[in-house]
């Protein structure tokens, strides 16, 4: 009778052994992967002059943001050429269609050289009014995109300031309006293996917490000059994979304010604040 117990007790050492050696495994298996994952993309070099190619709207041209996105670059010792189809209002679909003359302009720039990096940046309401369209435009345009070889990168905006006359009429408050648009860049990044520039959720951290800081325009909507250089610095960020913190230009910025800016973009970038539940979604 010992010897049985003793066998079945052996047994059970063994099974649980074997469990625990899988999960174990499996454990290395999924860090592997997230580490590939994470090292998908290396640090760009900087033995080579970079083509950046922005796509956007009012929000992307105001304080001409790509002009202070390459000073940004070169103060840092990077070589960047800057190309720009921008105009006011306009979505992701418009920029896609081969018959708008904004979407031509898409095309023949594609056409023209190949690039290292494309910004998308939707028009500021529709990932929250539309995500259906929004979707449906990011998914064109990032095709064009990866037939053109660069990597894209979504430029996630920020919620209107409270009081902005949009955000009454659509019932929506800064915080709500933030985290929105935040779930449907994410989404759709997720489903499209797209990386995401959180630039709202850098507007949202200075706002909330910096009251000195004007980041928006009079209007409540665009950004003001404080804004930009968020904007800059984060986009900029996540494209060369830098520590905002360790970024020396500080072009039209206070001294004070840029370290606090720079730190509120590190924080968008390398400490991405996680979706609330409730604003989670899938891209459909």
């Amino acid at each position: 009778m010992y010897a049985i117990l003793k066998k079945n007790h052996e047994g059970d050492i063994m099974k649980r052994s074997v469990r625990l050696l899988s999960l174990l495994l499996g454990v290395c298996m999924i860090l592997t992967m997230t580490s590939c994952q994470l090292g998908e993309r290396k640090k760009p070099k900087k033995n080579k002059t970079y083509e950046v190619f922005f796509i956007g709207n009012s929000y992307t041209y105001c304080n001409d943001l790509p002009a202070i996105f390459k000073s940004i670059a070169e103060e840092d010792g990077y070589e960047v050429n800057i190309t720009s189809v921008l105009s006011g209002g306009y979505t992701l679909t418009s920029f896609a269609n081969p018959e708008d003359p904004k979407g031509q302009e898409v095309k023949a720039a594609f056409e023209s050289k190949e690039f290292d990096f494309v910004i998308i940046q939707e028009q500021s309401q529709r990932p929250v009014l539309d995500p259906a369209k929004f979707f449906e435009g990011a998914r064109s345009i990032v095709k064009m995109v990866r037939k053109n070889g660069a990597v894209p990168i979504f430029y996630s905006t920020w919620g209107r300031r409270e009081g902005e006359a949009s955000l009454n009429q659509l019932l929506w408050t800064n915080e709500s309006m933030t985290w929105d648009l935040a779930a449907s860049y994410s989404a759709i990044a997720k489903e499209l293996d797209a990386e995401v520039a959180h630039v709202g959720l850098g507007f949202y951290d200075v706002y909330t917490s910096s009251a000195d800081i004007n980041l928006y325009d009079k209007d409540g909507s665009h950004p003001s000059v404080e804004g930009s250089y968020l904007a800059a610095y984060i986009l900029y960020s996540r494209v060369f994979m830098a520590n905002p913190k360790d970024l020396t230009y500080n072009g039209l910025l206070k001294d004070e304010d840029a370290v606090i800016l720079k730190e509120a973009a590190y924080r968008a970038v390398y400490e991405t604040p996680e979706i609330p539940a409730e604003y989670v979604r899938e891209a459909f």
